[in-house]
């Protein structure tokens, strides 16, 4: 309890100091951006998205926990996803930016059973990879809210089996 109290203060003075009035006489080089994405290349999850200049990073993390029990029967399922994108910034408008992206993400899954019955007891694990490659549209819906959309060929399953597809993923950010 303390360490969430612990956590709860400090995102409270982050976002009270994030809201403060910004110096507009100095311009950083760095934009950061953060809101929610889902791709099939890239992860899905809570997202941050950095640019320096026309080089950007995303990254998506978001973990799950499941339990289930049914008196005779026990199972849980952990499964962690992660993506990570690297942008290139092509072209900047004003309403609409264009970039390039290389992607990948990784699904860990892990399932415990727990039975009376055989077999008794099982733990059995996967890791799923994938990478893709394709251009991105920034729609800027307000000068800090943009809708990203990436579109592009992916290759899914890399460490068991080679299956090459469309892939595609969207955003919602919000400028810092």
């Amino acid at each position: 309890m303390k360490r969430f109290l612990f956590t709860l203060t400090i995102l409270f003075f982050c976002a009270t100091s994030i809201a403060q009035d910004k110096d507009t006489t100095h311009q950083s080089n760095f934009q950061h951006e953060v809101g929610f994405h889902a791709g099939s290349t890239s992860g899905y999850g809570p997202s941050y998205r950095m640019w320096y200049k026309n080089f950007g990073i995303q990254i998506s993390f978001l973990p799950t926990y499941k339990h289930y029990n049914s008196g005779i029967y026990s199972a849980t399922r952990t499964n962690i996803v992660y993506g990570i994108s690297l942008n290139y910034k092509l072209k900047h408008n004003k309403y609409v930016d264009l970039y390039s992206f290389i992607n990948y993400s990784s699904n860990y899954s892990k399932n415990v059973n727990l039975n009376d019955f055989p077999p008794y007891n099982t733990v059995s694990t996967s890791i799923n990879s994938n990478i893709g490659a394709g251009l991105g549209f920034d729609f800027k819906i307000t000068p800090a809210l943009i809708l990203s959309t990436q579109m592009g060929y992916g290759i899914y399953g890399i460490e068991k089996f080679y299956q090459g597809n469309i892939a595609g993923g969207i955003s919602i950010l919000y400028k810092l």
